[in-house]
């Protein structure tokens, strides 16, 4: 209990472009300033490292 770990699935992670978003019109709380620095200096260490971004073109969903 309270271990995380790495699951083993097919077709995944899917590495994918993330965007942080704001609101103008308010300040943004101390939070979500530390977090959005954290994103831009260390979030890519924590994206794994793959040859390609997403699955291979021509892969046709079954059903």
């Amino acid at each position: 209990m309270g271990r995380l770990v790495i699951l083993d699935v097919e077709h995944l992670p899917i590495r994918r472009q993330w965007h942080a978003v704001g609101r103008k019109e308010r300040m943004p709380a101390p939070a979500e300033i530390a977090f959005k620095e954290f994103l831009v200096k260390r979030g890519a260490v924590h994206l794994p490292l793959l040859g390609k971004l997403y699955p291979a073109e021509g892969m046709a969903a079954e059903g």
